[in-house]
């Protein structure tokens, strides 16, 4: 429906001289862009100074020197692992050592299913008491954090 009215306004529009076409197209043109400014309204005058002038107000919250030292080495041992695996490798070699590397890790989640297997035979319970205690335990941990943060003000 909406080629059959593109035609007809087309058809329209070709009917009429260069200069009344233009002046047609411009005040179309022109309630779009009104018809825009509706449907997206422009956010109050003083929005972006009101949030801005929030934030300053909020005190930022310092990393702490555990943050720190966390980050630092989490980028020294990611750089020094990328470095020692192109050294070893080679650029041809590394897709086959991080081929090697996701079968080792495969093995690794089999062999720890067949270990579970087992020590769920030996012992469930103990095993399942140790599982619900790592699981829950967190959970509490922090449920507490949470609630004991104070309520931001608005």
């Amino acid at each position: 429906m909406s080629t059959e009215h593109d035609d007809a306004i087309e058809h329209e529009l070709a009917g009429l001289d260069p200069e009344t076409r233009a002046q047609v197209l411009e005040a179309h043109r022109l309630l779009e862009h009104d018809l825009s400014r509706l449907v997206d309204p422009l956010p109050p005058p003083g929005f972006l100074r009101g949030v801005m002038a929030r934030v300053e107000a909020s005190p930022a919250r310092a990393f702490s020197r555990t943050d720190q030292v966390l980050s630092a080495l989490i980028v020294v041992v990611t750089g020094a692992a990328g470095l020692g695996a192109l050294a070893a490798q080679g650029s041809g070699g590394l897709g086959l050592a991080f081929t090697r590397l996701v079968l080792d890790a495969r093995e690794l989640v089999l062999a720890a299913g067949t270990a579970l297997g087992a020590l769920w035979q030996v012992a469930a319970l103990p095993l399942t008491l140790t599982l619900l205690t790592a699981m829950v335990l967190p959970l509490l941990m922090f449920r507490r954090l949470v609630l004991s943060r104070a309520p931001v003000s608005r």
